[in-house]
Order: structure tokens, then sequence, then C-alpha cells
């Protein structure tokens, strides 16, 4: 490792740590024996990443939310971190009070998510969620609005957003590859694409 760090000016291992990620660069070896580097992202607090399909009065509650990755607003879900000492299902309350102030009555759990694959290893729970007394947060985490929509009308929120969304595994109520947008159309409409992908072998880390 340390060879391969001197000969390519490249740093292997733990780059930059904050309370929310650790990027990460492993030596890998591929199917031609070459070595060459790896870029993840992994979650400081393993478990407890949620996002939320909360549902207040037979409409769909969505964020209309600034995001500085995108720097541009989007239509989301309520969503966050996992946390230190907090299960998926402790953390969702939080969350949808934090986002909406609303309270959950009921919920039920949908499946996981992992939004890249190729970079991150961050496993999300997804849970529908019944709710009551939602408010707009105005400008916390960067929020600008709370909209209601139908299944109808959901399928009107930006369409081209949706053409970028990746074919799925959905198997034993496991859904993998799909961003937190589109989870409640594969609930609700049964969709089942399957994914062959190619990974690197654990055993061929460095």
């Amino acid at each position: 490792v340390k060879d391969y760090e001197k000969k390519n000016n490249k740093k292997i291992g733990i780059i930059y740590q904050s309370p929310y990620h650790i990027l990460l660069v492993d030596l890998v070896r591929d199917a031609s024996h070459h070595l060459l580097t790896y870029e993840r992202i992994i979650p400081t607090v393993p478990k407890g990443a949620v996002v939320s399909v909360p549902i207040y009065h037979h409409q769909y509650v969505l964020l209309h939310q600034y995001r500085h990755a995108l720097r541009d607003y989007q239509y989301a879900f309520p969503r966050g971190f996992g946390e230190e000492d907090l299960s998926d299902v402790e953390n969702l309350k939080k969350e949808i009070k934090e986002e909406i102030g609303a309270d959950i009555i009921d919920y039920q759990y949908l499946g996981e998510v992992v939004a890249d694959s190729g970079l991150c290893s961050t496993r999300v729970s997804i849970f529908q969620c019944t709710v009551e007394n939602v408010e707009i947060h105005k400008d916390y985490e960067g929020i600008d609005d709370v909209i209601l929509l139908d299944e109808d009308e959901m399928k009107e929120v930006d369409p081209e957003y949706y053409k970028e969304y990746l074919p799925v595994i959905k198997q034993q109520n496991m859904i993998i590859e799909i961003f937190a947008m589109v989870s409640v159309f594969l609930e609700t409409q049964g969709i089942d694409l399957l994914l062959n992908e190619v990974n690197f072998n654990e055993d061929d880390c460095v």
C-alpha cells in the first residue's frame, strides 16, 4: 500500500471524516490483477438512516427543499442520517417532527434504499406513515415549502427528474438501487426490475 501511495501520489485509507460521512479510498485489484483505487463514502453512524413516505388525509407530503449538492431545489420526502442511540423508528419520528412538524399515527416498513451503490454504502430504511398536524418549517434545513399531492398529482412532479432513476432489485421486501423520491411508486405500482451488476469481490481489496 505504501509503495502504491508513493509511486502514484495517492493516499489510501480514510481521507476525511465528519459526523455524517467517512470518505475512504480502497486499493483494489481488478480481474486483470491491476491495482487501482476506488472511492467510497460510508456513514459515520452505520445504521438508522431513514426516508419517510408521509400520508396526510390520503395525500402524500413532500418538501420543496434546497439541496447544497445540487445547488438547486427539489421535491423530496423527509429523510435523515442515522444517529447514535436512535433506532430507525425513533429517527423516523424525529425527522417527521423536525421537518414537517407532524406526529405519526401509524407506520409500515417498506424496505431499504441504496441511493448510489457505486459510491455510497448507506442503507436507508423506507417507511410509509400516516401523520397528523402537518406544518411548514420554512428555512429549516433548506425547506421552502410543504406540498400535499394525491397519487395522480405525484406523477406530474418534475417528470424529467424521474427519467434519471436507475432500475432496481426488489426482492423479499428489500429495495436496492433507488432514490428516495420513487420509493412510493415502487410500492404502489409493484415495479419489479432486475439489474445485473459486476462488483469487486471483497477479497480483491489489498
